[in-house]
């Protein structure tokens, strides 16, 4: 009992001590790497040969630290994150004052369209602008074919009821309200022949085990405080030595104990569709997008959800995905996320377009779409039928289903959690699955990949074949999450076809991609969209150039809006960037190797002025500067003087 230091009683003297115990806490900060290097250098591994400075293992402990360090640093110096508070906040002027009650048909001004904004620097009108602007937010994909009668009526959020059953048995018969794309849609959200369901429905001890020791224990989690860590703690070895002793091995009884009862407790959930309390409860972070850029639209909204229930959906989506695709009836033209296939891929495809195009002197038409939000604008009833259609079980659609239909989203700002919240209302509906679930972006994947089939059905798209005509392929369209790219062109005939004759073609299947998008929920941001055309002309003498000037542009009807909308098209010696890859279908790379410059120019100067030895400059060569050139070069064509 004498080694135990009483606390003081007043304020003052606690503020005092903790002041200087935080100083005294900066000076053992300032030394602990030389304090390390002196006991690097006393380690004793009980063995001659560790006293020799050239032990081995002395050596991998010191290159590990000195990576480690490294790492540390230029992660620091390179990191693009956005740290600032969000203290204030323009709004539209027309938006009504903080703190009115919206009745439910009442529409407010779309952020995007807003000319004149106010500022808004209370706390308090913050946190209603920021709640009512997600609450809008999420609602955006009302209207949609999936949202209104009769589907709305027909598939339920968790696709368990009997219509749903005849869809995936292909028995359903549209309503006539329907569409004749919508219908095709309905028509491909039937289970496939020769396919099968998911063989695990229960989330295993080795697949819950399995994602929490790869998990980092600094990932932001759990509204209720049930930090990861705790769920870490479970597979934590524990301070008793050794591991047969008594107590190491009650103390793993008590593990397994507690493992046992939350895995039986997420597996009894998924048997009866029951959604727990806290489950109920997502929090909101906002994110910049831009530096000095209040503007609520250029916010985004993040969701954090609980630590198990996100285990969940990341475990056995990632099971739904590599099932899917192990089946083979996942489209092969969306990348994204799919095992084995690379953000490169897509560009690497563009580059081959254009370089057969040329070679054969064929006219090439390729559209680059602009989706909005995709994650957000997600239906939950269209992502559960998706989902029974590539394998996942009826349980488990159901209770995501469940849990999306009941969930309340608060908000998280410097000021703590918002007390008001926002839900799912028929007034008010909220959609998407949002940033942070953990199976968004397979969600996204499978939706798209079931469009991508619909579109290929109804799309000429661009062929290519080898001159022996031995070999042939199509390319509709292909993308990476909800970057799209659409092919089109007329490989037949053995002369050039021209524009004229494309650019009705070029307008349709435009229109088709922009009608699919907005079947499922999605929104083309058609003032974002452009096209490239890469046709040619032939010298007097017979040398071909390709013809630099702008065309024609074309216009696609806003499914929303139902205006028509110009599409402006771009030289075809102007780059688009795709991917991180700047492309032009005339071949001129200039902006692409001045970008390679530039970039390998600050990692350079990043390299040579950090405060790392010889060994860490040594390893940012090889992990930052050639990685970086990695990405890109083996999808562009430069000279060997250029290079």
């Amino acid at each position: 009992m004498s080694n135990i230091t009483e606390l003081p009683h007043d304020v003052d003297t606690i503020n005092t001590i903790i002041n200087e115990k935080i100083l005294e806490l900066k000076k053992i900060r300032q030394g602990s790497l030389a304090k390390r290097h002196r006991e690097m250098d006393d380690i004793n591994y009980d063995s001659p040969a560790s006293k020799s400075k050239g032990d081995p293992r002395r050596k991998r402990m010191k290159r590990a630290e000195i990576a480690s360090r490294t790492w540390s640093t230029l992660n620091t110096l390179t990191s693009n994150s956005i740290q600032q508070q969000l203290d204030r906040l323009d709004v539209p002027q027309d938006w009504p004052p903080p703190f009115t009650d919206i009745p439910p048909e009442f529409t407010l001004s779309d952020p995007k369209t807003a000319t004149e904004w106010v500022t808004i620097t209370d706390p308090a009108s913050i946190e209603y602008y920021l709640l009512l602007r997600n609450r809008l937010h999420f609602g955006q994909a009302q209207g949609t074919p999936f949202t209104i009668t009769p589907l709305n009526q027909d598939i339920n959020w968790g696709a368990n009821s009997q219509q749903s059953d005849k869809i995936q048995d292909g028995t359903y018969i549209p309503s006539h309200e329907c569409s004749p794309l919508c219908q095709q849609v309905i028509r491909a959200l039937q289970r496939k022949p020769n396919t099968f369901q998911m063989s695990t429905t229960i989330l295993t001890p080795s697949e819950f085990k399995g994602k929490i020791t790869r998990w980092r224990e600094t990932t932001t989690t759990s509204p209720s405080g049930r930090h990861l860590g705790w769920y870490k703690a479970l597979y934590a070895k524990g301070i008793y030595f050794p591991a047969t002793s008594d107590e190491a091995l009650y103390f793993q009884s008590l593990q397994n104990q507690i493992q046992k009862a939350i895995l039986s407790l997420i597996n009894v959930c998924i048997r009866t569709g029951y959604v727990l309390q806290r489950w109920h409860q997502v929090t909101n972070v906002m994110i910049f997008k831009e530096i000095n850029n209040y503007c609520i639209r250029r916010l985004r909204i993040i969701h954090i959800y609980e630590a198990d229930l996100k285990i969940l959906w990341a475990v056995k989506w990632r099971q739904l995905l590599h099932h899917a695709d192990q089946q083979q009836i996942v489209n092969l033209s969306q990348y994204s996320g799919r095992p084995g296939c690379e953000a490169t891929t897509p560009a690497l495809m563009e580059e081959s377009k254009i370089d057969i195009s040329r070679m054969s002197r064929r006219t090439l038409i390729t559209f680059d779409n602009v989706a909005s939000s995709c994650y957000d604008r997600i239906i939950p009833s269209l992502a559960s039928q998706v989902h029974r259609k590539y394998g996942l079980p009826v349980e488990i659609t159901r209770l995501h289903g469940n849990v999306l239909q009941n969930t309340k989203y608060r908000l998280c700002t410097s000021n703590g959690l918002s007390e008001s919240h926002y839900s799912h209302h028929p007034h008010h509906p909220i959609y998407g699955t949002g940033q942070g679930s953990g199976n968004s972006p397979v969600i996204w994947l499978l939706i798209s990949a079931t469009l991508f089939d619909t579109y290929e059905q109804n799309t000429t798209g661009a062929t290519f074949e080898t001159p022996d005509r031995s070999l042939s392929t199509t390319i509709h369209i292909t993308g990476f999450v909800d970057d799209t790219n659409t092919s089109l062109n007329s490989w037949t005939p053995n002369h050039q076809i021209p524009t004229s004759h494309l650019l009705p073609v070029l307008c349709r299947e435009a229109q088709c991609w922009n009608n699919l998008l907005y079947i499922s929920g999605g929104k083309l941001e058609l003032p974002k969209c452009s096209f490239h055309i890469l046709e040619f002309m032939f010298d007097p003498d017979g040398t071909p150039r390709a013809i630099i000037m702008n065309p024609h542009p074309i216009h696609i009807t806003d499914s929303v809006s139902g205006q028509s909308i110009e599409i402006t098209p771009l030289s075809a010696a102007t780059p688009q960037k795709t991917l991180g890859h700047w492309k032009a279908p005339s071949g001129t790379s200039k902006t692409q190797l001045q970008a390679i410059i530039t970039k390998t120019k600050k990692i350079s100067l990043l390299i040579s002025t950090s405060p790392i030895p010889r060994y860490g400059a040594c390893l940012a060569y090889t992990a930052k500067y050639l990685t970086s050139l990695r990405y890109v070069l083996p999808q562009c064509h430069f000279a060997p003087k250029v290079l």
